[in-house]
């Protein structure tokens, strides 16, 4: 896994597509930013991105785990996953997987929940590249 913010071994990039350890030599295609967004009435306000993956198993992986705590208590309500060419970023398709975060409804404090894949919110229609402003 390539959680190199996260406190696992100092410059760990995860697996290349052949399946070996890879370094930062390899060649990349592609990458995949997580960004977590505040939503208001009229959209959103601010955005927050937590990190890039290798592949869309480990960015999945890191949202579902809630890794860095990217609802930041609550204050975050939504997270897209981005693929990204590495080279020019204006260059992004439209590949984007969208979570919410889902408060457990016995906590008091709604504190603890979870990201819950979901679809698309509205006020992002025709928008791409949150992870890079």
């Amino acid at each position: 896994m390539s959680f190199r913010y996260l406190g696992s071994t100092p410059g760990y990039l995860g697996k290349n597509k052949k399946g070996k350890d890879a370094n930062i030599e390899d060649d990349l295609e592609e990458i995949y930013f997580v960004t977590s967004l505040h939503e208001t009435e009229d959209g959103w306000d601010r955005t927050r991105t937590w990190g890039w993956f290798r592949t869309y198993k480990e960015a999945s992986k890191s949202v579902k785990m809630n890794a860095g705590d990217m609802a930041e208590c609550c204050y975050y309500s939504h997270t897209v996953i981005e693929k990204m060419p590495c080279g020019i970023p204006s260059m992004a398709g439209e590949f984007q997987r969208w979570f919410k975060w889902v408060v457990d409804p016995k906590d008091k404090d709604r504190f603890r929940g979870k990201w819950m894949r979901c679809s698309k919110p509205v006020w992002s229609e025709g928008i791409i590249g949150f992870s890079i402003g």
